[in-house]
């Protein structure tokens, strides 16, 4: 009996093995969830982070194109109103010409209406500009509308006695009107 005893102590016992074994699964299966997790978990982070990406891109971008447009449109009102500006020497030529010397009606609408309606709306700070370059007009418009009346009483008598020195004058100082008011666009469409 003794040596059946001993015999089975000598034997080596399956017991122990079959702990080693299972430790050993064990510790190889938390391995591999420890594995699955880093995976699934970088997926996850880099999935999220190309999200953001996108949509910080999308946000820079349409940023960038909304401002792209507010310039143009900014630059647009710039050029309208600079482009009135010169309708209106235009307007005064064409008026001087036809009432003073067709003795013809101009009933043009004035392009410095136009000009002021976009100064109004979009840059009051050329408010000072404006009303110089209206200030300008006046005496040149007055000086057609008196010349009229004059080559309406008597056409020999408005030939002869013509003198184009005050329109001249105005004309100068209306020119440097709207300079003075170019200059200032140009500053606007710098900023």
């Amino acid at each position: 009996l003794e040596a059946g005893v001993m015999r089975d102590r000598l034997r080596p016992t399956t017991a122990g093995t079959n702990e080693a074994a299972a430790a050993a699964r064990d510790g190889g299966s938390l391995l591999a969830i420890v594995m699955v997790l880093v995976i699934v978990g970088g997926l996850v982070v880099g999935g999220l982070l190309a999200i953001a990406g996108g949509l910080a891109s999308q946000l820079v971008v349409h940023r960038l194109a909304e401002r792209r447009e507010l310039a143009k449109l900014r630059r647009d009102r710039i050029e309208s109103l600079v482009r009135a500006l010169y309708a209106q020497t235009r307007w005064l030529s064409e008026r001087s010409s036809k009432m003073m010397f067709r003795n013809e009606d101009h009933d043009e609408p004035w392009p410095l209406d136009e000009a002021r309606l976009i100064q109004e709306l979009y840059f009051p700070q050329l408010a000072a500009e404006t009303h110089a370059v209206h200030e300008a007009c006046i005496p040149m418009v007055k000086f057609i509308n008196e010349q009229r009346m004059k080559h309406m009483k008597n056409r020999d008598t408005f030939i002869k006695e013509y003198n184009s020195e005050p329109f001249d004058a105005a004309y100068k100082s209306y020119i440097a009107a709207v300079s003075a008011r170019t200059r200032m666009c140009r500053v606007l469409l710098s900023q």
